[in-house]
């Protein structure tokens, strides 16, 4: 009798056994692919990925490129976003240098500051030919004979900014309303500038000044 029990304990046993692998094999694909819902192409770097390596949002109708492409792209271009506006600001500092005036607020100028001056109040372009190669742009003195501050200053081609300089007298180079539209970018500019202590105060000499004229 112990013998019958036994035997059948053992058969019981090798029969969930084989259950068990069956079910295992059932969880488990063969084929490594079958984990994931779709496969797509990056164009960029040529590989096949499985869609959570890509970033799909409900409107896009075409895949092109993974994260990490996209990611690495996005780097790059930060970089040489970097690189223009450290050379735009460079332009600054050589052409106020040139004045040899003693002007004190454009050596002030971060690259922050340039680039959110240049992005937000100018639109990142030429306010004349709305040129927008930062390679090609200056941002040069509004009034030649003040000192540049964001307050006093115009963003230009490097060949406007030669006749821009050129100018005897604003108000025969330009008329009323572009005049008027630069000023109220320096509004906009100073309304900003003002928050940043260093500046401030030469914003108030600036005032002093014009007063005493």
């Amino acid at each position: 009798m112990a013998k019958v029990e036994t035997e059948v304990t053992s058969k019981v046993a090798v029969v969930w056994t084989e259950v068990a692998l069956v079910e295992k094999d059932k969880a488990v694909p063969q084929d490594p692919l079958k984990f994931y819902d779709k496969i797509y192409f990056c164009h960029s770097c040529q590989l096949y990925l499985p869609s959570v390596e890509f970033s799909v949002s409900s409107t896009s109708h075409r895949v092109y490129r993974c994260r990490h492409c996209v990611n690495l792209e996005n780097e790059t271009q930060k970089r040489e976003s970097f690189l223009k506006y450290k050379c735009l600001l460079q332009r600054l500092y050589y052409s106020e240098a040139d004045y040899g005036d003693d002007s004190q607020i454009a050596f002030l100028m971060q690259l922050q500051d340039i680039k959110y001056l240049t992005e937000n109040i100018w639109a990142s372009q030429s306010i004349l030919s709305a040129w927008d190669d930062l390679n090609d742009l200056v941002m040069v003195r509004w009034d030649k004979n003040v000192e540049w501050s964001p307050w006093n200053c115009i963003l230009l081609t490097k060949d406007e900014g030669v006749a821009h300089l050129k100018l005897e007298s604003i108000e025969q180079g330009y008329g009323h309303l572009f005049i008027h539209k630069v000023k109220h970018k320096h509004i906009l500019a100073k309304n900003y500038f003002s928050q940043i202590p260093m500046l401030a105060s030469l914003m108030l000499e600036d005032e002093e000044i014009g007063d005493i004229r």
